[in-house]
C-alpha cells in the first residue's frame, strides 16, 4: 500500500484542466437533494449558489465556473443511478460573485456566525462521508475530544497528504473554528507515519495552539475509518457514530474548506483529488472544479488502453471502498477523494467454505458472511472491503451487505 502512495504522495498539487461543460448533481451530500434555484438560460458566476439545501439534512451547491445553465436533467452519477443535475456551459471567463472576507479573530466571533458561514458555503465531509459539516458541528451533547482525520488510509490516495503540506494554515483555521464552536477538552490530529513531511509541517504549526496534539499512526488500512481512528486515538469503542463517545471527527480537507470559507467567504467549489492507477502513464494530485466530468481528467490514459475502456476499471475513490463507474461522464463531486484507473478483473464467486477469514479481518467486529446472508449486524458494517478482499471464495460480501442495508431501510420506510 505504501508503494502505491509513493506514486503521488510527494507530487505537488496541480490545477486540473477545465472542462467545456460541467455537471452538478443535486445530491452531493448525505440527506435530501438540494433544490435548483437557477433556470435554463441563466448566466451564473463562480461561487454563485445554484441549488439550496432542503429539509433538516442537506447542503447548498455552488457553481465552480461562470457560464450558461444549459439543462436541468438526469445525468450520470457516481452511484450508478442517474441523478437530477444542473449542466453549465463554461465561458472560461471565471467571473466571480463578491466574496465576504473575515478579519475578526476567530475566538471573538459568535458561534452562530461561524456555523452560518459554513452552512452557506455548502461544506460537507470531504473524506467521503459527505455529512453536512454545519450539522456535525451542532452535536446533541457536549464534546470531550475533537479528532482530525489525516490518516488517509486507502491505497493510492494522497490528496489529504498534499492538503496538510500545502494548505496548513487553512487546515488550522478550520480546526480553530471547530474548537471555538465545540469547545472540546482535547484536539487530536491523527496522521499515518509514512507522511513524514505532513507530520513535520502539522506538528510545527500545532505549537501555536494549546491542547492540540499531532499523533503519528501506523500505516494500516482502514486506519482512517472513523470508528477505527477514534478507537486508536481515544481508546473509546463505538458501534455507530463518534458522538456516542462524545467525539466529533473532521477530515483535514474539510477543515481546509472551513478555513477558506471563514477567511475569504469561498464556498466549496473545488477540492484536491488523486488521479492514479496502474493503467495511467502519469499520476497527479489535482485541484479539480466540482462538476468536472471524469473524462476531462484522463488525457494521460495510455494510448493502447484508451480505446479499450471495457477492459479498464475506473473507480471513484480508493481501490477498497471506491465505486466502479459505468460512464466517464460522471462528474467529480464534493465527496470524491480520487479517480483510479485499474485493470479490470472479473472473478467468479464460489460457495462460502466457512473459513472465517472475513470475521478475522473485520476491524469493527462484524461477522460479514452472516451480515451478507441474513442482514444481522449489516447496519454496523462500514463497508471497508477487507472481508471481500480476504475472501478465498471471492464472494462480493460488501455488495451483498449494501443490498441488505437497502432492504432494511425499505422495511423501515414501508413496514
Amino acid at each position: 500500500m505504501n508503494n502505491h502512495k509513493k506514486i503521488t504522495g510527494l507530487l505537488p498539487t496541480r490545477e486540473a484542466p477545465a472542462p467545456h461543460e460541467l455537471i452538478f448533481p443535486l445530491l452531493q451530500h448525505t440527506g435530501r437533494p438540494a433544490q435548483p434555484i437557477v433556470n435554463v438560460g441563466d448566466l451564473v458566476k463562480v461561487g454563485q449558489r445554484i441549488a439550496e439545501a432542503t429539509g433538516s439534512i442537506s447542503a447548498n451547491i455552488h457553481s465552480s465556473v461562470s457560464g450558461l445553465v444549459t439543462a436541468i436533467e438526469p445525468a450520470p452519477y457516481s452511484s450508478g443511478v442517474d441523478m437530477m443535475s444542473i449542466r453549465i456551459e463554461n465561458d472560461h471567463k471565471y467571473f466571480k460573485v463578491p466574496m465576504a472576507t473575515h478579519t475578526r479573530p476567530i475566538k471573538e466571533t459568535p458561534k452562530e456566525f461561524l456555523l452560518k458561514r459554513i452552512e452557506e458555503a455548502g461544506i460537507v465531509g470531504l473524506g467521503g462521508e459527505m455529512i453536512p459539516t454545519h450539522i456535525k458541528l451542532r452535536p446533541p451533547k457536549p464534546i470531550t475530544e475533537l479528532v482530525i482525520n489525516g490518516a488517509e488510509c486507502e491505497p493510492y490516495l494522497s490528496a489529504d497528504h498534499r492538503v496538510m503540506v500545502e494548505m496548513t494554515k487553512a487546515v488550522f483555521i478550520g480546526i480553530e473554528v471547530a474548537m471555538c464552536i465545540l469547545e472540546p477538552q482535547t484536539v487530536m490530529i491523527g496522521i499515518e507515519d509514512h507522511m513524514i513531511d505532513a507530520m513535520i509541517t502539522m506538528r510545527n504549526y500545532a505549537l501555536k495552539y494549546k491542547n492540540v496534539k499531532v499523533i503519528h499512526l501506523p500505516t494500516l488500512y482502514p486506519q482512517g475509518a472513523e470508528r477505527v481512528l477514534v478507537r486508536e486515538l481515544t481508546q473509546k469503542r463505538i458501534r455507530q457514530l463518534p458522538i456516542e463517545a462524545n467525539v466529533v471527527v473532521l477530515n483535514v480537507s474539510t477543515c481546509a474548506a472551513i478555513g477558506q470559507a471563514i477567511l475569504n467567504g469561498m464556498p466549496l467549489i473545488s477540492r484536491v483529488i488523486t488521479l492514479s492507477g496502474s493503467q495511467l502513464e502519469k499520476s497527479y494530485n489535482y485541484r479539480v472544479r466540482l462538476g468536472t466530468p471524469i473524462k476531462t481528467l484522463l488525457p494521460e490514459l495510455s494510448p493502447d488502453r484508451a480505446h479499450k475502456l471495457g477492459d479498464l476499471r475506473v473507480l471513484m475513490g480508493g481501490p477498497m471502498m471506491g465505486i466502479a463507474q459505468y460512464s466517464l461522464e460522471v462528474p467529480i463531486i464534493k465527496g470524491t477523494t480520487g479517480v483510479l484507473v485499474l485493470e479490470h478483473t472479473n472473478y467468479e464467486p464460489q460457495k462460502c467454505i466457512r473459513c472465517g477469514r472475513c470475521i478475522d479481518h473485520c476491524p469493527v467486529f462484524v461477522m460479514p458472511i452472516i451480515a451478507a446472508e441474513q442482514g444481522i449486524q449489516a447496519s454496523e458494517c462500514m463497508e471497508c472491503g477487507l472481508c471481500s478482499y480476504h475472501c478465498p471464495s471471492r464472494i462480493p460480501l460488501v455488495e451483498k451487505i449494501r443490498l441488505k442495508k437497502i432492504e432494511q431501510q425499505m422495511c423501515t420506510i414501508n413496514p
